[in-house]
């Protein structure tokens, strides 16, 4: 989690700015994910943990998972606007907060499943 947070301080050419555009953008919301970056996917997962070892606790871990992929889909679509704009140069300073805000909420996600099941 900690290059989220080093994301936009490394220089980034012109050409790998459209590939991470175009690229973003698919994986995050139809690349074979479920949506939200795997993050949808895994939240049904642990929802039905919790029903097979019946620990209610683990729905708590799934809404955050949900909610984290709720958040990917929107760094999603600010990366497919930047693709589609004539700067998409343009999207990297609107992804930085976001991102940042991803990798404290899936490090807290984590963090609470790791609580939970030790």
């Amino acid at each position: 989690m900690r290059h989220i947070y080093e994301f936009n301080r490394h220089p980034i050419s012109e050409e790998m700015l459209l590939g991470l555009g175009e690229g973003v953008g698919f994986i995050c919301a139809k690349g074979g994910t479920g949506g939200g970056i795997f993050r949808y996917m895994f939240a049904r997962f642990v929802r039905e943990a919790a029903d097979i070892v019946g620990d209610s606790r683990l729905n708590e871990a799934a809404d955050a998972f949900g909610q984290i992929g709720d958040r990917w889909e929107a760094v999603a679509q600010i990366f497919r606007d930047g693709w589609e704009s004539a700067s998409p140069a343009d999207a990297l300073p609107a992804a930085s907060a976001p991102l940042q805000a991803i990798a404290d909420l899936e490090e807290a996600a984590w963090s609470r499943l790791v609580e939970i099941v030790a």
